[in-house]
């Protein structure tokens, strides 16, 4: 997978795939903090959604359905479940974002996801209809049994924000810098 990525398999050139990716890790970290997610259940999230997409070609994986599934999962997993409303709520938000984009910018090719015109108000205030709503939470419960299983049902994901919680209470460390620098590059 390091040599070539299932994405690249499927026609996707390496630098697309590196765009598509993270355009997703952008889109995960909006909805997160949109739904004022913790970073460490947004950070969990972003680690489910790849290890799913080394699996899937972008082709094939709508990256706004499974980066919402895999924040939800996330939030499950960190004691910080919201109602599963709230993330359906918030693919269809942003999905209805990224199409009034796509529409405007018609003419450019390869559209770009981008969170500039998302705004927390109008966040706040979008509405579903009822049947929509229980159309989307039907994908969301098939997509997260599609990704426990992608996973492995592997749940544990150790990420280095404890660790260094740990170092900045240890007085062998006699530099913040170091701290600072070590944070900064996680």
């Amino acid at each position: 997978e390091w040599i070539e990525s299932i994405h690249q398999k499927d026609g996707i050139e390496k630098e697309k795939e590196m765009q598509m990716r993270s355009e997703a890790v952008t889109f995960i970290t909006t909805l997160g903090m949109f739904l004022k997610l913790p970073q460490l259940t947004i950070a969990k999230a972003i680690i489910i959604f790849h290890q799913a997409s080394k699996q899937i070609s972008f082709k094939k994986l709508d990256r706004i359905l499974y980066g919402s599934v895999s924040t939800f999962l996330a939030s499950k997993l960190e004691d910080h479940p919201k109602p599963l409303k709230e993330f359906v709520k918030g693919m269809d938000y942003f999905q209805n974002v990224f199409k009034a984009e796509m529409i405007k910018n018609a003419s450019i090719t390869g559209y770009e996801i981008t969170l500039e015109k998302a705004n927390e108000d109008e966040f706040k205030n979008h509405k579903l209809e009822f049947k929509k709503q229980k159309e989307i939470e039907d994908k969301f419960r098939l997509i997260e049994i599609e990704l426990l299983k992608l996973i492995g049902y592997d749940l544990v994901i150790e990420l280095p924000y404890p660790f260094l919680d740990l170092l900045k209470n240890n007085p062998i460390i006699p530099h913040t810098d170091f701290l600072i620098v070590a944070n900064n590059f996680i």
